[in-house]
């Protein structure tokens, strides 16, 4: 009884005390719930942008921040918009004089001026390829993560509502 009182009085819930403990239990089990959805979410939300910016690390963009920031923060629409232009952005080439990478379509390298005939395309260094295995491996923990908290929410609503339905019918 000590419990439904505040129960009563934030949720302005007026039943009888005899269902007062179980309306307590209930709501308290939903709110723990709400907890560890909440929770999961979060990690997952973190661990979207931890791919997105590994990812975008591996593809060299410049702005790998700023679109794990978008995802971390806003979601799957940013993510959406991420995974289409991820790989429209243009070709880099190396300059075989001085080392500079730059556009493809540069005809001349814009630090020493040399021609750009004989580039040599991008090449896959060893940070690009750890940062697509890190990528792979926060994405898989993240839809790990979504997994559990569908189920959790699943299985938990419905032990809410059996406990509840058994709570109702011992009186």
């Amino acid at each position: 009884m000590i419990f439904w009182e505040p129960m009563r009085f934030f949720c302005g819930i007026s039943y009888s005390f005899r269902f007062g403990p179980y309306v307590a239990s209930i709501i308290g089990q939903a709110l723990m719930l709400a907890a560890l959805v909440s929770l999961a979410w979060i990690a997952a939300r973190v661990l979207f942008a931890l791919a997105a910016y590994n990812d975008a690390q591996a593809h060299v963009n410049p702005d790998a921040l700023m679109w794990s920031l978008l995802i971390g923060f806003l979601g799957l629409i940013p993510g959406i918009i991420y995974l289409c232009i991820r790989g429209s952005q243009q070709r880099k080439v190396c300059c075989l004089k001085c080392g500079f990478w730059h556009s493809a379509w540069e005809p001349n390298c814009p630090r020493c001026g040399a021609p750009s005939e004989n580039v040599q395309q991008e090449p896959s260094t060893a940070y690009t390829t750890v940062y697509a295995a890190k990528a792979k491996k926060f994405l898989v923990a993240a839809l790990i993560c979504l997994g559990i908290m569908i189920v959790a929410a699943i299985v938990g609503g419905i032990a809410i509502g059996a406990s509840a339905a058994i709570n109702a019918l011992n009186f």
